[in-house]
């Protein structure tokens, strides 16, 4: 979330570059309505954003244009739902393939069975995938259980579809996040919560 602090940075650097920008107004109340603006960015995606908008707009930026800055970069950042889907089916596979071990008795070399040792991967490969895919599939047990089913021909291509819808509604539900944020925020300061 935006600090007061990096607030004040990025406003200080407007000013060195437009010094007239802002002189009808109060420092104070421009920081604190900026940062009513910025509240639901990082600090980071903030000084990024501005340093963008210092190269495209002509004139000084203002809270929307930083905002608009910060999630065109997120958006252009975020895999699409076909590659999240490849990353989804290439690790349904490993894991078909490794789910059909699970019952191995034999000892590696490392002293744990070959079944231990095909979980262990699983375990790995699911811990290995984007917060995306873990969140659509929910659990470990659920990435097994899933290995286990028959993922080709037609259910596969109903499960594509369900995946990619599914991915539209977590991209949409985090704007919504972001959007409640705010709202909560800008109710917390009228209430004089923030100062």
């Amino acid at each position: 979330m935006a600090t007061m602090n990096k607030i004040t940075e990025v406003l200080a650097a407007i000013k060195t570059l437009y010094p007239y920008y802002g002189k009808e107004t109060g420092v104070e109340q421009t920081v604190r309505l900026w940062h009513t603006v910025l509240f639901p960015y990082d600090d980071e995606e903030v000084e990024k954003a501005l340093y963008l908008c210092l190269q495209s707009c002509k004139y000084p930026p203002s809270p929307a244009d930083i905002s608009e800055a910060v999630r065109s970069f997120r958006e252009s950042s975020e895999p699409t739902p076909e590659e999240l889907w490849s990353e989804y089916s290439e690790a349904l596979l490993k894991a078909a393939r490794l789910v059909s071990c699970f019952n191995y008795t034999a000892v590696d070399e490392n002293g744990l069975t070959q079944g231990q040792n095909a979980r262990n991967k699983c375990n790995e490969i699911f811990e290995s995938l984007s917060p995306d895919v873990k969140r659509y599939i929910g659990s470990y047990g659920e990435f097994v259980r899933r290995g286990l089913e028959n993922f080709y021909g037609e259910s596969s291509k109903h499960e594509r579809e369900r995946f990619v819808r599914r991915m539209s509604q977590l991209k949409e539900s985090a704007l919504y996040r972001d959007r409640d944020m705010l709202s909560y925020r800008n109710s917390a300061e009228s209430l004089g919560y923030y100062d």
